[in-house]
């Protein structure tokens, strides 16, 4: 243990080293017409760099989630705007004109996120299909709809076979 201290008690963080290039950093001498930078600055340029990317991406992150989370939220509102609709039916479209509008704005937030990068296109387009299909289950429900490839209703006589 005493060879070690011994052997290492002239280090000391205070002073430099004796001897150039051992301990403290010494900067390469350039002679002039050289320009040449010490391999050390490429080591702290690459740690800044990284540095300002890890600042860079988490304000992206925090952009992409604000963004994301108001298309959640937007979405929500129409989702419990249909659940009202559901309970209390309406007579006309026109009556529907509130979930339209919260619709609207939904859709605008999804948009939005995806055009900022906050979101992918096929996730949008999934999460607008869904609203679209509660709004269209609203309307089928208050027989304001009937979708394309439904059959017509045939008259309750006919749908009986008579085979004997």
């Amino acid at each position: 243990m005493g060879d070690v201290c011994r052997c290492f008690g002239a280090l000391s963080l205070a002073q430099p080293a004796g001897r150039p290039g051992f301990g403290a950093f010494t900067p390469p001498r350039v002679q002039p017409g050289f320009a040449s930078a010490p391999a050390r600055t490429l080591v702290i340029a690459e740690a800044q760099n990284s540095l300002r990317r890890q600042r860079t991406a988490e304000a992206a992150r925090m952009r992409n989630k604000s963004r994301k989370t108001e298309a959640k939220t937007r979405s929500k509102k129409v989702l419990t705007a249909v659940e009202y609709a559901k309970f209390d039916l309406p007579q006309s479209e026109a009556d529907l004109a509130e979930l339209d509008r919260l619709l609207g704005a939904a859709y605008k937030a999804i948009d939005r996120a995806v055009s900022k990068a906050g979101m992918h296109k096929n996730t949008a387009a999934r999460r607008k299909s869904k609203l679209a299909l509660a709004r269209q289950n609203v309307l089928v429900a208050a027989g304001l709809y009937k979708p394309a490839g439904s059959a017509p209703e045939a008259p309750a006589a006919e749908t009986q076979a008579t085979s004997l």
